[in-house]
């Protein structure tokens, strides 16, 4: 299968705020976090013959929310729909590669700011998130937290060219060292401590991979937390972090 990048560089946007202004807000992470056993499956989304790795993921995000808040009855993305929102947001036209360049995170006309004004179609609903914050600096802690409260964490990362090329995908990642292929997005759904290292589980062209703690840190480049109303319930009705809207509306300045 072709594996395709598409992550375009870092941009800080000031019209979200960054996780440490909630992280007063929040309990201490959990000592685990599992936000991916009742996802019935997962899909390249279009990912495997262009750079839509940035829609992807948000997609991802969306089925993950869908599949704990509505057990049962996920609403399961679609490559058709994946790559109409890549169009839409950056002006791809499948057929003419010279249009693939890749999407932003954050920033005017990036993936944040489409999905907050416009909403994603997943599975034939709109989705539109409450509201997003930022993690601007690589701290495990903060990853922990966001995960264990939020359900999952947008990374931006820097892939490794050796990972990029092999065949198949290695379910651990390790090695960060050597050249980089390029930018690419990945959906963080869960973590566990493993003989004494941090692996985080992570969603990329459909598939559950799991990351180092140590690989992570050498390849992060941005994250994103975005609050769609999964901290509120999970597939029991339990709020998995014991906190409410309330709590975390009151921390996050809602898009205008």
């Amino acid at each position: 299968m072709s594996r395709m990048l598409g992550r375009r560089p870092a941009r800080f946007d000031a019209r979200f705020p960054r996780f440490t202004a909630v992280t007063d807000a929040l309990p201490d992470p959990p000592a685990f976090a599992n936000w991916y056993a009742d996802v019935p499956a997962w899909h390249t989304l279009g990912n495997d013959f262009c750079g839509d790795c940035v829609i992807a993921a948000a997609l991802h995000q969306t089925l993950q929310m869908t599949s704990y808040l509505h057990p049962g009855h996920a609403k399961q993305p679609t490559d058709t729909e994946a790559v109409n929102s890549y169009a839409a947001i950056t002006g791809y036209v499948r057929g003419k590669p010279a249009t693939d360049q890749g999407t932003y995170v954050m920033g005017r006309g990036g993936l944040i700011e489409h999905w907050m004004k416009n909403g994603l179609h997943c599975g034939g609903v709109l989705n539109k998130p409450t509201a997003v914050v930022q993690i601007t600096r690589p701290e495990p802690r903060h990853w922990q937290q966001a995960i264990g409260t939020f359900g999952s964490v947008m990374f931006g990362i820097d892939l490794p060219q050796s990972i990029a090329d092999s065949d198949p995908l290695p379910f651990v990642w390790r090695d960060a060292s050597g050249p980089v292929a390029g930018g690419h997005e990945i959906l963080a759904v869960g973590y566990q401590t493993v003989s004494g290292t941090s692996l985080y589980d992570c969603i990329t062209w459909g598939e559950r991979v799991r990351l180092t703690e140590e690989f992570l840190l050498a390849v992060f480049s941005e994250a994103v937390c975005v609050y769609n109303g999964m901290a509120s319930l999970d597939a029991r009705g339990i709020n998995p972090a014991g906190i409410g809207d309330a709590v975390l509306r009151a921390s996050i300045n809602l898009f205008e």
